[in-house]
């Protein structure tokens, strides 16, 4: 709930009802099983990401070994839609990705144009 906050190391209740109050470090909970993004389920994960800018995105994918392996690279998602291997809301979301890509390098190559 969002009116409970929990101590991350001790996994303790600082407020909440009886039943969370009962959580012990001795008891698996869902603190205790995702406590790195990269233990996130693959859809929840790929979420995340399809919604992040280009830059955030390759940030979030570089983050652990597990993330790189669980999303796809820009190279990945372009060869995809070329050969149209995806369909659906996943065509739109590697679009997306790719668009914010190709839009923020034109921008940064613009930037550095008037810059420079």
């Amino acid at each position: 709930m969002i009116n409970n906050i929990f101590d991350i190391k001790t996994f303790s209740s600082h407020q909440g009802t009886d039943a969370e109050s009962t959580l012990s470090e001795h008891e698996p909970n869902i603190h205790q099983k995702i406590n790195h993004i990269s233990n996130l389920p693959l859809e929840l994960k790929q979420n995340i990401a399809f919604r992040l800018d280009a830059s955030s995105y390759e940030n979030f994918r570089n983050a652990s070994k597990e993330m790189t392996d669980d999303l796809p690279s820009f190279r990945y998602m372009l060869a995809s839609l070329k050969n149209n291997n995806c369909t659906g809301q996943l065509r739109e979301d590697y679009k997306s990705v790719l668009y914010g890509n190709l839009n923020q390098r034109y921008d940064d190559q613009l930037d550095g144009i008037w810059t420079g």
